[in-house]
């Protein structure tokens, strides 16, 4: 990874008051210290945190975050003027949310094996203790970093080259809280969610999971049916799947064991999305076993490649594959 800029600035405010900023004008020097920060910050946002994805809005009048951007990264030399204008943007929504607080504000410009990015990540104080040479208990102040609340990640050269309706990701705080939405405002985040395309991707995911797990068929299919029943129990009671929910009827022993995996960049897993009732069929496997044949595939293909005459009492199954074809002609 390339760390090209980088630079912290700081709101501070109390609730109820109104915000200031403490501006820096000079960009971190990206020495081994930034860099573990910056790759561990990453790290969080990549596996330890609900996200969705979005675009910039269209309106850059109202929302300037995209266009000040772009300004940026047609002079490479204006990086701190960018995060100045972008704080005082910042400034401008959080003094309309009563109960929001301040903190330290991360903008980090990078490039990894693939492309261009930019993260910017709030972060807050916490408490912490250590041991002085004297033995004696010390007591201090270290950056919060168990959980992100407040981050959104940019994907600069997917966006610039129109490539995907999904450059922008960014926490979600469960049921869209008013402090996750302000942050997302002052970015210009549009929060894109397709039920169809979501359910898709995380029945693709339930696969995926059960073969790097190298689950074995009948594994596998409770693994599907322990899916399957929490989506349609979400889906009948009118609730949005959530992903740490369902990692945890997973797997209680290890409940982020599946969050992790399905927060893969690759999959584009919203944190909570609504079920798609068609797609989740795909999580069904229709079996029959006698004491001459089985058969067992996914519902989903009913009505594609498997059709099913009931008047005729036949199952016909079309594209078999080579290998099986092989089987069947006569030796």
């Amino acid at each position: 990874m390339l760390i090209r800029h980088v630079i912290i600035h700081k709101i501070d405010k109390l609730q109820h008051s109104a915000s200031t900023l403490r501006l820096n004008d000079v960009k971190l020097e990206p020495d081994i210290h930034v860099g573990k920060l910056v790759e561990q910050l990453l790290d969080i946002y990549q596996h330890g945190t609900g996200k969705s994805s979005g675009t910039f809005q269209q309106d850059e009048l109202n929302y300037p975050f995209a266009g000040v951007l772009r300004q940026f990264l047609d002079d490479d030399t204006q990086f701190v003027m960018f995060t100045h204008h972008s704080m005082r943007r910042l400034k401008q929504t959080i003094d309309s949310q009563n109960f929001a607080t301040g903190g330290y504000v991360l903008f980090v410009d990078y490039e990894d094996l693939v492309e261009r990015q930019m993260l910017v990540v709030m972060l807050n104080e916490k408490v912490s203790f250590a041991i002085d040479d004297g033995l004696r208990v010390k007591e201090g102040l270290v950056l919060n970093l168990d959980q992100l609340h407040m981050a959104a990640r940019i994907r600069v050269t997917r966006w610039l080259a129109g490539q995907e309706k999904r450059y922008l990701s960014f926490v979600k705080g469960r049921g869209g809280g008013d402090i996750a939405k302000y942050f997302r405002e002052f970015l210009g985040c549009t929060d894109f969610s397709s039920s169809q395309e979501q359910t898709k991707a995380l029945v693709q995911a339930v696969k995926d999971y059960g073969k790097e797990k190298g689950y074995t068929a009948e594994e596998n299919r409770i693994l599907r049916q322990k899916v399957y029943t929490y989506c349609e129990e979400q889906r009948t009671e009118n609730r949005k799947i959530y992903l740490e929910d369902l990692s945890r009827r997973l797997n209680e022993d290890n409940p982020n064991d599946f969050l992790r995996f399905a927060n893969n960049e690759t999959r584009q897993l919203d944190s909570e999305f609504e079920p798609h009732r068609e797609v989740l069929r795909g999580l069904k496997l229709v079996r029959l076993v006698t004491l001459d044949w089985r058969i067992s595939f996914e519902s989903s293909l009913l009505g594609n490649r498997i059709k099913y005459d009931e008047r005729a009492q036949t199952l016909t199954i079309s594209d078999i594959p080579d290998t099986f074809k092989a089987q069947l002609e006569p030796e």
